[in-house]
């Protein structure tokens, strides 16, 4: 039996960058400035209002931010309440928690809390469909004193989620043939998930109940477009989230139909029930992207002709004029 596709598993962890706020005047208030890891689809440049938690770390009763939704307003990378302004208190050391998803996506982040005594953050998440990106940032041991003369104090977010993606390779020996892909799942990673953020920015996920992750509609690959669907890791083009977790043993799942050129169908290879991806780790803020080759190795319909040799058969020898 021939061997119908290889997978090719690349990782990408993306590196950081930030975006300068512009100089502004300093008035006591506490404001925050954002960088965050690039090429996803949440990015420093369309990073929405997002919710702070914070505290003074030695008066743990005073918190001064409690799930309170900051914005930048100017957009000059400055994110500060609206509304009503936040003020250091004199002589303290604080600690800063801040989680963000599309605003589309905020019945999937549940139960949202910092514990004080332990100095963490803990999320509740629900990934039905790997559609909604999540990020979370954390600043541990801020001093009033230092931060009441400058203007921002920043919040490094992080990717709390993995991505995955899948292209499929026409690899066929026939130059007419053509090969319908449907019915793209993910299956066996996780639906639910409670995220706990220490101090320090780390995450710690404790996930459960497995879901299936839909993709793309039919792609149809040939000669011409034998690389499908286009992925992109700026954009986040082609790709799904899931929750990370160690050694997870992903399959996917997908039909394939493959047609010669006048449409008919000449094999299916239906693997709906899947099969299985590589057992790794599945890490935040990691990309990974497989490469499905379907190579079908068809060979065309040909004939070998004969035709058959004349035989001679002597009829005999028939006399005329010798009649008597």
């Amino acid at each position: 039996m021939k061997k119908l596709f290889i997978l090719a598993a690349a990782i990408v962890a993306f590196a950081s960058c930030s975006k300068e706020p512009e100089t502004i005047v300093n008035d006591g208030s506490i404001k925050f400035a954002t960088a965050q890891t690039r090429a996803a689809i949440t990015t420093i440049d369309n990073l929405g209002d997002f919710t702070v938690y914070g505290y003074t770390k030695y008066a743990k009763s005073l918190n001064i931010f409690d799930a309170v939704t900051v914005s930048d307003a100017d957009a000059d990378n400055v994110w500060e309440t609206q509304g009503i302004t936040k003020y250091w208190a004199q002589d303290s050391v604080y600690n800063f928690f801040a989680v963000y998803a599309p605003t589309n996506a905020n019945d999937k982040i549940t139960n949202k809390s910092v514990n004080v005594a332990d100095n963490e953050m803990t999320i509740n998440f629900t990934n039905e469909k790997g559609e909604v990106d999540l990020v979370t940032a954390a600043s541990a041991n801020v001093n009033s004193l230092f931060n009441v003369n400058v203007n921002t104090t920043p919040l490094a977010f992080k990717h709390a989620l993995a991505r995955v993606a899948f292209q499929f390779q026409w690899a066929c020996n026939a130059d007419d043939m053509t090969i319908e892909v449907s019915d793209v799942k993910l299956l066996g990673s996780n639906k639910t998930g409670v995220l706990t953020v220490a101090a320090n920015g780390d995450q710690i996920w404790t996930a459960s109940e497995p879901v299936v992750i839909e993709y793309t509609e039919p792609t149809t690959l040939s000669k011409s477009a034998p690389l499908l669907p286009t992925i992109n890791a700026t954009t986040g083009a082609g790709y799904q989230y899931i929750i990370p977790t160690s050694g997870l043993a992903p399959q996917i799942a997908f039909v394939a139909i493959v047609k010669d050129a006048q449409g008919q169908i000449v094999k299916t290879f239906d693997y709906s029930a899947g099969t299985a991806l590589p057992t790794q780790t599945y890490s935040a803020g990691s990309s990974y992207h497989f490469t499905m080759n379907i190579n079908p190795n068809f060979s065309a319909i040909e004939f070998t002709v004969t035709v058959e040799e004349w035989g001679d058969v002597d009829g005999g020898t028939i006399d005329f004029g010798n009649d008597k």
